[in-house]
């Protein structure tokens, strides 16, 4: 694995005697059981089209 863009003078975990080591970063949005249709839809459409832009993008890039 390659040291991250945003921290490059940071070692990997392998070169820190951790080789083999995964990590990974995920993240979610919930609604609670029973949110309406009317909502979710709505909502699903617009973190669709955040996700796709310019910005967003680039923020998720910069944590690399």
């Amino acid at each position: 694995m390659a040291r991250g863009r945003s921290l490059p003078h940071l070692p990997t975990l392998a070169e820190s005697g951790l080789p083999g080591f995964d990590t990974s970063i995920w993240f979610g949005l919930l609604a609670p059981v029973g949110t309406p249709d009317s909502i979710r839809e709505p909502l699903a459409e617009a973190i669709t089209r955040a996700l796709k832009s310019e910005a967003v993008i680039n923020a998720f890039r910069a944590q690399e």
